[in-house]
């Protein structure tokens, strides 16, 4: 008896293309007016902290901090970077228009629904995304890799999620779209559904697919 459905956030509940199309136009401005660090070389700095903040090592705010100290950026300028960072989530995408529904649909049936997404912001943004993008309510709850320590395809990562509901492997599906993910969870025992992604476990195309796999697991 399926209990638990996980799904992956970006990628498979909104497009962040958008989000970090603004994102990096407004870095890209506020770099040019502030620093002479060239715009090419921003995306490999970042990555000098981009994995600890993942992990939760060190916060957003402290990584945001370090980064604009590294690109020559003075100190005070940081509530600027932060409300353009934030700005940025008003522009995450669902990926389909109808998803709302079919999520709803699987909690009006009784499925206990979450998300569990590598992120170095906290679930508390995730949940925001999620009312900004219309699907505010309808998970019970979101789980980020900088609280819990542990990103996908870490088998702690579903565990933590999977105990937090109190079920086991074979009680949950987990909904991705990348092959190391998918294969982590499949790893675990946990049934696994591919949106739009690499050829592992069910196949789904869109939402309506995805629920008719989850009710024919139940069978």
């Amino acid at each position: 008896m399926i209990k638990l459905v996980i799904f992956d956030a970006e990628h498979v509940l909104y497009s962040a293309e958008e989000q970090m199309k603004y994102f990096s136009m407004k870095l890209t401005e506020f770099v040019k007016k502030n620093s002479k660090t060239d715009p090419q070389e921003l995306g490999s700095i970042w990555k000098e902290f981009g994995e600890a903040v993942m992990v939760g090592k060190i916060t957003m705010l402290q990584a945001h901090k370090e980064y604009i100290s590294r690109i020559g950026i003075r100190p005070e300028l940081i509530g600027e970077y932060e409300a353009f960072d934030r700005e940025s989530f008003n522009y995450a995408r669902l990926m389909e228009k109808d998803e709302g529904k079919y999520l709803k649909d699987l909690k009006m049936k009784g499925y206990r629904l979450a998300v569990l997404s590598d992120s170095g912001h906290p679930a508390s943004i995730r949940e925001l995304i999620m009312g900004i993008i219309g699907l505010g309510g309808i998970f019970d709850r979101a789980f980020v890799s900088c609280e819990i320590g542990h990103k996908k395809p870490d088998r702690e990562a579903y565990e933590t999620v999977m105990n937090a509901f109190n079920v086991g492997p074979a009680e949950t599906v987990f909904v991705g779209h990348d092959l190391d993910e998918l294969e982590g969870a499949m790893a675990l025992g946990m049934h696994v559904i591919s949106y739009n992604g690499d050829k592992l476990g069910h196949q789904a195309s869109d939402f309506r697919r995805i629920n008719e796999i989850i009710y024919s697991l139940d069978k």
